[in-house]
């Protein structure tokens, strides 16, 4: 062996001998004390929690996981928190109130047999009647079984039905004095039942009886089951016993309160059996000797039936006293009340021998059920003892209110000199160098080392002076969490993390450092933090953190932390917590530990370290403000809650859940209660939902049953709820099919109607609108006809009116004019200066008049016709002007009527009045031609152009008259179209177009 192993083992012995010697010179043990029964938490519902009726005659665990119970109030469905009702008020087929048995057949029927003797068969989420009474007296149902032949057996106070199928009623009825209890079927087929005389094995369509004991006061068998191995066993009035091969193999045992006669029986996991009687339940052991558990605190008028449910948990329905659960404890605890020397516990810390020792106003040590106490009087500075740690030699270490001490070979040593020293100890530790680490509640942090303390406080950089947590990490560095924040100590200084640096609360009571280097800090108030990569991440209550009070944090083999805190203590997944922090998941879940698990109270006591630890056998150990709680963790239950929809309502009336739902209109609210199936922890399922069409995420409900919907739109949806477990393992969803119908105005056939008479309104007030503008198209045509006509009648009286008035009149004066010339004599030059003057005038004045007239109506139109007119014009305006007019006329003269003749003519001559006001061109050329159905003017120059108006603006008149205005207007007149071509600098060409099949 090598030198380095020697000395492993040397220092081995020394621990294990420096334990024992401590716990050897101590004061004398004291012995726990344990009380049979301690092992199960009692929970009891009665009427006032929902039961119809206290007297539960037998209990039933369906297929599906609910639990069905008979009372004499009616037959009733738990599903760990509610109980729904069935009774004749509710449920035709039911006759009774008063349910005697009930049994669940290999097809998932339940059977339901009433003190009248009717029976009804629970199938497909229906009642059905199967039988009706035949009235006899003592004839109610008080068993059923079906055999694998599929034969359904009814055992009654008046003998034994035989029926063919459960799907028949022809039977046959066998009557009996004795009366059946109880049936039962074994691996064999063999069908056996318990009644009067003892029990029964059916043998060739007969019965044989086995009686009992002959030393029993009585035979009559209550109860039958098979265990395992195939014992059959029985209880009667006097006592219970083992029955195999014909015969008793194990002599009845007498119940061990001779004035009790037991009732019922039960089978657990772990094939052990069960008897009850009216307040005590018996166990039998290995040895055939039964243990007694009482249960008079829950119950005293007597046990009626039992049942292990999948969970483990024992159902107990009494006569009176309500609905028992018996559920193993998850929690042990320690109190005053087992033999500790006080209620209230610190700090706790396993020895290197599996010793325990406990923190409270004393010093405890717990091993092998018996504990030894320290006080003042052995040596301690003070009574509260505050925190505990071992060093590396063995030696126990202990924080008091009065200061520090050591234990060590079964001597208590006080290190308490001064005031100073006596400071309350609250953390304790020793890094890896071996140097002892002391934190002090306003202290701040000290270094005892041979025996002298070096202090350091806040104005050395320590974040605050109340220690409360010392550990050190992988790196050598010491972590130290105090009530003002976290500060880490390398050795040369401190850096400080408080809620500055992100840090959820100052209070820090709790560091761990996982297997990949990341701290976890629990805080007084904040929840948890994660400081990976310097930076700091919160998880509280608002992210599914069970509590935001940590004070301790322990971590079992599988990678989950257990936490204490003031709620209790929880359990998490570090995986999850991981998760939740990078942002992957939306909250955690936590497994809760507290008075229903079988905690004295939930509340933990933290704030002095270690306040939890994890002993050598894996279990969890925390102080509590009373008593001491002791957690074995164990595997994560796998299994999740199956999920069911139990009732819909829709305005308040249930609906048929077997039909698919169908929301008329009107109708608003929808109600839909579901439950999850788990009979430890039901008060800690948690349920999401959602309703697929509507929104696709699920929406987390906490502990609600119940989704509520109001305003539906018009659609079909689907509804799915799924439920977790205290693991969070979610179960697969229950669904449900709805269908919100629409109103008849939102429906289908109505909206193709409206969209039908939308449009058709559209083309009505389309077309109105095309024959309105129409009708106004065709009104300003007429007013522009009559405008214009109006204008050539008027120039053609204003022509007339020159031409005879003022031309006549002028024609007279000229001649006068000349005759008095002529008539002068030689004498007279002046005169006939005068006369010549006014004779030239005269004229002038005609030959204007003369031009006025052609102008206001181009009297060629009446003597030459419209070609002719037209070349007069252009010609008239070619000699007036140095624009070189080009001109190529087509005969015209019957190609419009006298009035149109005008108006074109007036096309023609607004174009060319237009070239010589404003192009400044110095060429133009005007081209009419004519085809067999229209006429197309196309006159151009290469003067300076201009930007043409579009459509809108060439229907308002220019300023300075009609212009474009009167040319656009007479081409309507004469049904035809025209178009300006135009740019600066690139000349103009009008092209105007007239179909002659319009004139």
């Amino acid at each position: 062996m090598k030198r380095s192993e020697i000395l492993i083992l040397l220092r081995a012995f020394c621990v294990v001998l420096t334990a024992w010697s401590a716990v050897a010179a101590g004061p004398a043990p004291v012995p726990l004390k344990r009380h049979p029964g301690d092992e199960f938490l009692k929970k009891r519902w009665t009427t006032e929690e929902g039961l119809p009726q206290n007297t539960v005659t037998s209990i039933v665990q369906t297929r599906d996981g609910y639990l069905w119970l008979g009372t004499f109030g009616g037959l009733v469905r738990f599903d760990g928190v509610k109980f729904t009702v069935f009774n004749t008020a509710n449920t035709p087929a039911l006759i009774s109130n008063r349910i005697m048995a009930l049994y669940e057949d290999p097809d998932g029927v339940l059977w339901i047999g009433s003190d009248t003797g009717d029976i009804v068969a629970y199938r497909d989420g229906g009642f059905e009647l199967f039988e009706i009474s035949d009235g006899q007296p003592n004839n109610f149902v008080s068993s059923f079984l079906v055999d694998r032949a599929g034969t359904l057996w009814v055992g009654r106070r008046s003998g034994l039905g035989r029926y063919e199928s459960k799907r028949s009623d022809r039977k046959t009825f066998y009557p009996m004095p004795r009366g059946i209890s109880d049936i039962g079927e074994n691996a064999a087929g063999e069908l056996w039942f318990a009644t009067q005389y003892g029990v029964a094995r059916r043998q060739d369509d007969r019965l044989i009886d086995f009686p009992l004991s002959a030393d029993m006061k009585t035979n009559r068998t209550d109860r039958l089951r098979f265990d395992a191995n195939g014992n059959l066993w029985t209880v009667t009035r006097d006592g219970f016993g083992r029955f195999r091969d014909g015969k008793f193999q194990v002599d009845f045992a007498k119940t061990p309160d001779p004035a009790r006669y037991l009732v019922s029986l039960a089978v657990d996991g772990e094939n052990r059996v069960w008897f009850g009687d009216y307040s005590s339940l018996f166990r039998l052991d290995a040895n055939g000797s039964a243990e007694k558990y009482d249960l008079g605190d829950v119950t005293s008028n007597g046990i009626r039936s039992m049942l292990f449910d999948r969970e483990g948990n024992l159902w107990i329905g009494t006569n009176g006293d309500g609905l028992i659960r018996l559920r193993r404890k998850r929690v042990e605890t320690l109190s005053a009340a087992d033999g500790l020397p006080s209620e209230e516990t610190n700090v706790v810390v396993e020895d290197p021998r599996g010793g325990v020792w406990i923190g409270a106003y004393v010093l405890s040590y717990l091993n092998n059920g018996t504990i030894t106490s320290y006080g003042r009087q052995d040596g301690l500075p003070a009574e509260r003892v505050t925190a505990l740690s071992f060093d590396r030699k063995g030696v126990l270490w202990i924080g008091t209110y009065g200061g520090l001490a050591s234990l060590r070979d079964g001597e208590i040593k006080s290190y308490v000199r001064d005031d100073s020293e006596k400071v309350s100890v609250r953390a304790i530790f020793e890094d890896s160098r071996g140097r002892l680490w002391i934190g002090r509640m306003g202290g701040g942090l000290q270094l005892f080392q041979d025996g002298v303390f070096t202090t350091y406080r806040k104005e050395d950089g320590l974040v605050d002076n109340d220690v409360r947590f010392l550990t050190e990490d992988r790196a050598g560095n010491l972590w130290i969490g105090t009530v003002g924040g976290l500060s880490r100590f390398d050795g040369r200084g401190f850096t400080n993390y408080t809620t500055a640096e992100g840090l959820s609360n100052n209070f820090v009571r709790a560091i761990i450092e996982d297997d990949a280097g990341t701290f976890w800090i629990g805080t007084y108030g904040g929840g948890l933090n994660r400081l990976r990569d310097g930076r700091l991440t919160a998880i509280t209550t608002k992210n599914g953190l069970f509590d935001d009070f940590v004070s301790r944090i322990l971590t079992d083999g599988r990678d989950n932390f257990w936490i204490l805190g003031n709620r209790g203590i929880f359990s998490v997944s570090r995986r999850t917590l991981d998760d939740f922090a990078d942002g992957k998941i939306r909250s955690v879940f936590c497994s809760a530990y507290g008075v229903a698990d079988g905690l004295l109270v939930s509340e933990g006591n933290g704030g002095s370290q270690p306040a939890g630890w994890k002993t050598g056998d894996g279990r969890m150990w925390f102080p509590m403000i009373r008593g001491l709680a002791i957690i074995e963790p164990e595997e994560k239950n796998l299994s999740a809650p199956p999920v069911y929809i139990e009732e819909a309502q829709l305005e308040r009336e249930a609906l048929d859940l077997r039909q698919p739902i169908r929301i008329q209109p009107g109708q608003e609210n929808l109600e839909i209660h579901y439950t999850g199936l788990n009979f430890g922890k039901p008060e800690q399922i948690r349920f999401r939902y959602r309703l697929e069409g509507l929104d696709d995420e699920w929406t987390d409900t906490g502990i609600r049953r119940v989704a509520y919907f109001s305003h539906l739109p018009p659609g079909t949806y689907r509804f799915s709820v799924s439920a977790a477990n205290s693991d969070a393992f979610w179960s697969e969803p229950a669904t449900l099919e709805i269908t919100v119908l629409a109103p008849f105005w939102r429906r289908g056939w109505f909206i193709a109607l409206v969209i039908l008479f939308f449009f058709g309104l559209i083309a009505v007030s389309y077309q109105l609108r095309l024959n309105h503008l129409e009708r106004r198209r065709a009104l300003q045509e007429e007013l522009s006809r009559r405008l214009i006509n109006a204008h050539e009648s008027e120039r053609q009286r204003i022509a007339a009116e020159l031409h005879d008035g003022l031309g006549q009149s002028l024609l007279v004066i000229k001649n006068r004019s000349l005759l008095g010339e002529l008539g002068a004599g030689a004498g007279a030059a002046d005169s006939r200066e005068q006369f010549h003057n006014i004779s030239e005038a005269a004229t002038q004045a005609i030959e204007e008049v003369r031009q006025i007239t052609y102008n206001l109506r181009p009297v060629h139109l009446n003597r030459l016709g419209l070609t002719q007119a037209l070349e007069a014009m252009i010609e008239t305006v070619a000699a007036t002007t140095p624009i070189r007019f080009d001109r190529h006329i087509a005969l015209l003269d019957d190609a419009f009527s006298k009035d149109s003749e005008v108006v074109f003519y007036r096309i023609i001559q607004e174009c060319v009045n237009n070239i010589v006001k404003h192009s400044n061109a110095a060429r133009a050329e005007i081209e009419i031609l004519r085809g067999a159905r229209d006429i197309v003017v196309k006159i151009r120059d290469d003067g300076q152009g201009f930007v043409p108006p579009d459509e809108r603006r060439a229907l308002t008149p220019a300023k300075g008259g009609f212009g474009l205005v009167g040319m656009a207007e007479r081409v309507r007149m004469l049904g035809g179209t025209h178009a300006i071509e135009s740019a600066p600098g690139q000349g103009t060409t009008v092209t105007v177009r007239i179909d002659l099949q319009e004139k």
